[in-house]
């Protein structure tokens, strides 16, 4: 997922983006200078096809100048992007225009990415939080970088989300409880926010909690994404 989505915790990213649907449940973004990095899951954790930046070598992807997204973080594999993670804290720093930050590969991940650096779990916690999944509680300070430890209770998610359509499970595969939609049916999980990709067919309801399937063809992916360097896979 493209630029600071990197740069914090993933769970709390997810919180943001609840109201449409879960970061292991929801298509990610993708405009084509997303990192493309052909990783993204479902509630199961497992690879989900997305629509991915096309290549046809590693100069066409990510952006020109960027610290974390330029051309040189990217391999192009099979006509799709890969980006190939941070390569060190300094890159993660000069994406966010300051901070401290360790580069590192996360529970659940394949390549490193940037972890908000830390001496106490007090110092993961977002500069003006207001939600109970966000604070120190909710942090531990692992060798130096912050770590997520996972919602505590479906009345803290509904409370942080302003939600109840929302549950607090440990999804198969996933390091953490977090907070994930609910649903009777697939429409459920429905969207307008992503045109046909979030549409009642790309979604399965399965024991309560909304799944997103991934996208169908590379052709709903340029039509939604308007764009036509992008391909599903």
């Amino acid at each position: 997922m493209r630029s600071l989505l990197a740069l914090v915790p993933f769970a709390l990213f997810a919180a943001a983006s609840c109201g449409v649907a879960e970061f292991q449940t929801s298509p990610p973004e993708s405009n084509g200078n997303d990192n493309g990095s052909g990783t993204d899951v479902g509630s199961a954790h497992g690879h989900v096809p997305t629509c991915t930046p096309s290549c046809t070598k590693a100069a066409d992807c990510g952006t020109p100048g960027d610290p974390l997204y330029d051309s040189s973080h990217f391999t192009c594999n099979a006509g799709a992007c890969v980006w190939q993670g941070c390569r060190a804290a300094s890159e993660c720093k000069a994406e966010a225009h300051g901070g401290s930050f360790a580069c590192q590969v996360a529970a659940g991940d394949t390549v490193p990415s940037c972890v908000p650096a830390c001496r106490k779990a007090s110092d993961c916690v977002a500069p003006g939080n207001t939600t109970a999944i966000g604070d120190a509680s909710h942090f531990i300070c692992n060798a130096g970088a912050c770590q997520w430890t996972g919602c505590q209770s479906t009345a803290e998610c509904a409370a942080s989300l302003h939600t109840n359509k929302v549950a607090c499970q440990q999804l198969d595969g996933a390091p953490t409880k977090t907070c994930v939609p609910t649903c009777a049916t697939a429409a459920d999980c429905a969207s307008s926010q992503g045109g046909a990709l979030t549409s009642a067919s790309h979604y399965a309801c399965k024991s309560g909690v909304c799944e997103w399937l991934g996208c169908q063809s590379t052709t709903e992916c340029a039509q939604s994404l308007q764009s036509a360097r992008v391909v599903c896979k």
